[in-house]
């Protein structure tokens, strides 16, 4: 699946002073091949290697003349080359007047440690394709913490044993599922996905392992449960550090002998399911609070896999957006472009809601542009800001912690924030009382009724939500 194979080599050209080989260092680390070329201000020979793409640094701003720099490195390379310019934030007069003396893309990097000139370079050359592989499934990303994810799903894919994915909220657990599925023997058959945290105690035996019919009030046809409903294929668990510590044990017996009992149901039915589960949570953690099974944990975690956070790998930024703006697009009848060194800002964001958190940026700053043929820097800061505005937190006081509650006052309404507000109680309720509901009944002052309706319309809201 995965080919590590670089197409080409870049040339790194700065003045001195500029820590040139450490920004090559880090890209040759990603696999591009680099070489560093110090240059002086009285005269520079031409570059007898034949150069494909060539980048130049030149940090001061206002100072000394970047198009004259520019021009200077042209001659060098001769004009077959492409020429990156990586310099402070421009106007637009003095980036046509940098285009005018040689360059082809011109950019600014968040800033100007090493990484940060590394990772904006590495991100152009990503976006151009440069790298042999940028996606897997619909994964997209080119980093080398992407490739080596690439790697794990092409290694665990065929194997039959669970793997647990790792990861904060939007990084993309569901599309590695996806992919697992989709490169294993078993993609013929079905993938089951389960959002654990939206099954509600009283029916979690119900959900999972189905039950016949007159097995409980309500019971008025046989059910299949998720297991049986998955036998032959895959079984995606996701939130399963969700589910409540007392019912654990009957998904760990599931897991260790292959069979269960539907409700009402004296004989066992076996299935043939690969297990596939994920969270956002510390399992340690919660394994030392006592909320999640030890030996449930290890028999979950055969294939651990991590997921990077957006933060982390920056340089996909540029790719992703391409890939988030053809599908958004597609579907809105929009073909808006976004020009290189509009992405600038994309890189000073530390990125919260991770993926998930750029597509909705995306989407802002398409809006922001609909009349446009472009997206233009104001549409995309704009957008970031309304990310930004989602971070505030209404702040209440619940059992030992305080709740957090993100809301963007620009897309959501009051009754969208009162949900998540009760969402976010209820979470830390169950949480804090381990997960016993009668407790919980009891310090919510809610009757019965009251709190099982609540959690039920959690439940479906947070299914229903779930692939935004």
């Amino acid at each position: 699946m995965l080919q590590d194979k670089v197409k080409m080599s870049l040339f790194l050209f700065a003045y001195n002073p500029f820590p040139l080989s450490e920004v090559a260092a880090i890209l040759q680390s990603e696999g591009i091949e680099t070489t560093p070329m110090s240059l002086n201000l009285t005269g520079n020979k031409p570059v007898k290697d034949r150069i494909a793409k060539a980048a130049l640094m030149v940090r001061e701003s206002g100072v000394v003349d970047i198009g004259d720099r520019a021009n200077k490195v042209r001659q060098m390379i001769g004009e077959q080359a492409s020429l990156w310019v990586c310099a402070p934030t421009l106007n637009e007069t003095d980036r046509q007047r940098v285009f005018q003396c040689g360059a082809t893309e011109v950019f600014s990097p968040s800033g100007w440690s090493v990484t940060q000139v590394a990772e904006r370079i590495l991100g152009e050359l990503i976006k151009q394709g440069e790298l042999a592989q940028t996606s897997c499934g619909s994964l997209y990303g080119a980093t080398l913490c992407m490739r080596n994810l690439y790697n794990q799903i092409e290694r665990f894919a065929g194997l039959e044993d669970p793997v647990l994915i790792l990861g904060e909220t939007g990084t993309g657990k569901e599309l590695i599922a996806r992919a697992l599925h989709d490169h294993s023997q078993r993609n013929k058959g079905p993938l089951v996905k389960v959002n654990c945290a939206s099954v509600p105690r009283e029916l979690f035996e119900s959900e999972f392992f189905g039950h016949v019919k007159g097995s409980f009030s309500g019971a008025v046809r046989d059910r299949l449960g998720r297991f049986q409903a998955a036998d032959g294929g895959t079984l995606f668990l996701d939130e399963v550090g969700e589910i409540p510590m007392d019912l654990q044990s009957k998904l760990l017996r599931v897991l260790q002998e292959g069979e269960f009992e539907r409700v009402g149901d004296d004989s066992p039915t076996k299935v043939d399911v690969r297990i596939i589960a994920a969270t956002n949570r510390d399992l340690h953690n919660e394994i030392a609070a006592g909320r999640f099974r030890e030996d449930l944990f290890y028999r979950l975690c055969i294939f651990p896999v991590m997921v990077p956070p957006l933060r982390e790998r920056l340089a996909d930024i540029p790719l992703l957006v391409n890939h988030l703006i053809a599908d958004y697009c597609q579907a809105q009848n929009v073909k808006p472009q976004v020009a290189t060194h509009t992405l600038d800002c994309l890189f000073e964001y530390d990125w919260p809601g991770n993926v998930r958190d750029l597509n909705n940026v995306i989407k802002r700053a398409v809006a922001f542009s609909r009349q446009s043929e472009s997206v233009s820097v104001v549409a995309l800061n704009e957008a970031l800001q309304q990310s930004q505005v989602t971070r505030l937190r209404l702040t209440q006081t619940a059992p030992e912690k305080g709740l957090t509650v993100a809301f963007d006052p620009a897309t959501d309404n009051w009754a969208l924030i009162q949900q998540r507000m009760q969402s976010a109680y209820f979470r830390a309720l169950l949480e804090h009382t381990g997960g016993n509901r009668e407790e919980a009944i009891r310090l919510s002052g809610l009757g019965h009724s009251r709190f099982y309706e609540i959690l039920r319309k959690l439940g479906q809201a947070e299914e229903n939500t779930k692939g935004e």
